[in-house]
């Protein structure tokens, strides 16, 4: 949201951000050190050091695949709108545990994919694969 804004200025950056969250929060993060500076970049790490979640949300998280595998019914054959719908899904948090520091393989991500079809639809797409 902060870049369809086109703010540059730091101190104009730290005042639009908290204008958008809660009173307590508002008062708790306009105390930082950073921000009373003005350090937009600084104010980002103590935020991310304050929430660690963010951090897990910008990376992705093997958590996060995990769950979505335990959420989602086998996807068998004939269901193409389930699987796009999980496959999007899928990819968007596997793309970000693969950038540096990438925290699993494209194997083990393959491993989940397949898991979360049903028998027949992974030995057809096996045998497809294996020819």
């Amino acid at each position: 949201m902060l870049a369809a804004t086109e703010i540059t200025d730091e101190q104009q950056k730290l005042r639009w951000l908290t204008e958008y969250v809660d009173p307590d929060i508002n008062n708790q993060w306009t105390s930082f050190e950073e921000y009373t500076r003005g350090d937009w970049d600084s104010f980002m790490s103590r935020l991310k050091s304050e929430y660690p979640e963010i951090t897990t949300e910008e990376q992705g998280s093997m958590d996060q695949l995990r769950w979505l595998c335990r959420e989602t019914p086998e996807i068998g054959l004939a269901k193409e709108e389930r699987l796009l719908d999980f496959k999007r899904k899928f990819f968007f948090i596997a793309q970000k545990c693969l950038k540096p520091p990438a925290i699993t393989r494209n194997r083990e991500l393959v491993e989940y994919f397949m898991r979360c079809l049903d028998v027949n639809f992974r030995e057809a797409l096996n045998s497809r694969l294996s020819l």
